[in-house]
């Protein structure tokens, strides 16, 4: 009985890694386009966006400190 949960507990382990990973690698991307928004002067109309996409970078890195 205690198998199961140990490969359970064992791949959840495993599976943390690779999922900060993939998140650290989103926000990256996230960040570059954002950087290329502002550059290119893409806020006509989408400043809402913007300001979210701000927001949710902030409260990203935030959790990988």
């Amino acid at each position: 009985p205690g198998g199961a949960q140990e490969q359970v507990k064992t791949e959840s382990a495993m599976m943390i890694p690779d999922c900060r990973q993939r998140l650290e690698s989103a926000l990256g991307e996230l960040h570059t386009a954002v950087e290329d928004a502002k550059q290119d002067g893409e806020e006509g109309g989408e400043e809402e966006l913007m300001e979210e996409a701000l927001e949710v970078m902030a409260a990203a890195e935030k959790v990988f400190e």
